[in-house]
């Protein structure tokens, strides 16, 4: 790999393929399961309209249900969520079906229906995956969140972690990347381990619950956490000093970084000599020491990097000298750095719909043309009004269309 190149990695890929390995820890095919009932009803306009029946019968909203894909980031969460709320008429259509007691999809959905293991599973999932799908969202915005990318890890590894292992072990470590929580005494015990209301409230009102599947669903809950938490620490850029200085970014987590710090990424992205690193130095000293109140705003509820950095630019010395020259320049070189792949999906999402099949021979100029229009006007396309000038260059090449033709 070339040296002046920087890879980031995506975030978001790597939140998912966290998520995938620890579900792989639960004993019962969680996957399958979700994509078994899909497709029982994906071709089937007559097993559909069966089972609106069953849906009035349980007093059940009636929703669609979703497809579920490991590829997409966030259709676990979603699926779960959607089959929980379907559980009861789910449940009944199983049961009653014809074909309930043959081997294949109809019988395993309708064992797994019945099973208060694979329900408690299906309940813990829907508490703890908002988790990862909330850092998920954040860093599949358009805005740019380097800064922030850093911080969210660290915090999202000590939320994660905050679930199992106990308070007093979290913080008496500095680098909670060192903390031992693979350790039985470092953990909560059974009745402290975060699993989520509704599981607490059905294992209240299901006492009669077989003592070993109790105790099989919690060691499960610790192992599914353990590999999660060791996957995070396996994966996620925490220990990148990059990554770190870029917090630099951030004006509410300035103070935790040192100005050598935010000088050395100029080495990294910058080619400044002895003397501009200098004035780096010292504008990175006095950015940080500089409280917030004498900063331009910032509002952490709408957490515009790029805003807030434009105003740091503009600020000017009694003597009319750029305050922050250097850093400013540093700064719109990391804010261009990307945080997740997720601009890039969005963009072959829009090839996919304009290159469609009754439009496989558009030239590459056309395609070209229709994606910047599509990426860089942000209003809906109703709303749209074009420029006089670009109408009057349209009916001129019109104009000239129709005259080749003739």
């Amino acid at each position: 790999m070339s040296p002046s190149v920087f890879n980031v990695g995506c975030v978001c890929h790597l939140a998912n393929l966290c998520a995938q390995k620890a579900i792989k820890t639960l004993p019962l095919p969680v996957d399958d399961f979700l994509v078994d009932i899909y497709y029982h009803f994906h071709h089937s306009s007559t097993r559909r309209e069966n089972y609106k029946q069953f849906q009035e019968f349980t007093e059940t909203d009636p929703m669609k249900i979703i497809k579920h894909c490991n590829t997409r980031w966030l259709s676990l969460e979603r699926c779960v969520q959607r089959t929980l709320q379907q559980w009861p008429a789910l449940k009944s259509y199983f049961q009653s079906h014809a074909e309930c007691e043959k081997p294949g999809r109809i019988n395993r959905c309708m064992q797994h229906f019945t099973s208060d293991q694979m329900w408690l599973y299906f309940a813990f999932l829907e508490f703890v995956m908002p988790i990862l799908n909330d850092f998920n969202v954040m860093f599949q915005a358009g805005e740019s969140m380097i800064g922030y990318l850093h911080t969210e890890m660290v915090r999202l590894l000590r939320k994660m972690m905050g679930k199992f292992v106990t308070t007093m072990t979290i913080t008496a470590q500095s680098d909670i990347t060192k903390v031992d929580f693979r350790c039985k005494d470092n953990q909560h015990d059974n009745t402290r381990i975060a699993v989520g209301m509704k599981v607490r409230e059905f294992l209240s009102d299901n006492d009669d619950l077989a003592p070993q599947t109790v105790s099989n669903f919690f060691s499960t809950v610790r192992e599914f956490y353990c590999t999660m938490t060791e996957t995070m620490i396996k994966k996620f850029p925490f220990q990148d000093k990059v990554i770190r200085g870029i917090s630099f970014l951030n004006p509410l987590s300035k103070d935790k970084l040192s100005p050598d710090e935010v000088v050395s990424l100029s080495d990294r992205f910058l080619n400044y000599n002895q003397q501009e690193t200098s004035q780096l130095e010292d504008e990175a000293a006095e950015y940080i020491l500089t409280p917030l109140c004498d900063l331009p705003a910032f509002d952490p509820d709408t957490p515009s990097l790029n805003q807030f950095w434009t105003s740091i630019g503009n600020l000017k010395l009694p003597t009319g000298k750029l305050q922050f020259q250097h850093l400013f320049a540093l700064s719109k070189v990391v804010l261009a750095l990307p945080h997740s792949n997720a601009d890039t999906e969005r963009t072959f999402s829009m090839l996919k719909k304009i290159q469609a099949d009754p439009r496989d021979n558009l030239a590459d100029k056309t395609i070209h043309s229709l994606l910047s229009v599509k990426i860089n006007n942000p209003t809906d396309c109703h709303q749209y009004k074009p420029e006089p000038e670009l109408v009057k260059a349209a009916k001129s090449a019109c104009a000239l269309y129709k005259q080749s033709l003739s």
